[in-house]
């Protein structure tokens, strides 16, 4: 069996300890990763319980008007000479 000088254990130790930062640094990532998609689920969640449903009873009250005012906006005007 061949002996391992101090020197190449040291070397040994630093690979060892750059990998182990190196695998806390992608754990860290994927749990950053996996908390953003929880917060961005939950924020589409109170978009769709809670901001649709009130966009949708202010625009049912105004329907009428806003419709015709969309209608003349998208209209083609003529050209004018």
């Amino acid at each position: 069996m061949r002996s391992v000088s101090a020197g190449e254990l040291t070397r040994v130790d630093l690979e060892d300890s750059d990998w182990q930062r190196a695998v806390e640094l992608i754990e860290t990532y994927a749990d950053l990763c996996e908390m953003l998609l929880i917060l961005i689920r939950q924020h589409n969640l109170k978009e769709e319980n809670i901001l649709y449903p009130l966009c949708d009873r202010s625009l049912a009250q105004g329907s009428q008007e806003l419709l015709s005012r969309l209608a003349q906006t998208l209209t083609p005007h003529e050209p004018r000479h």
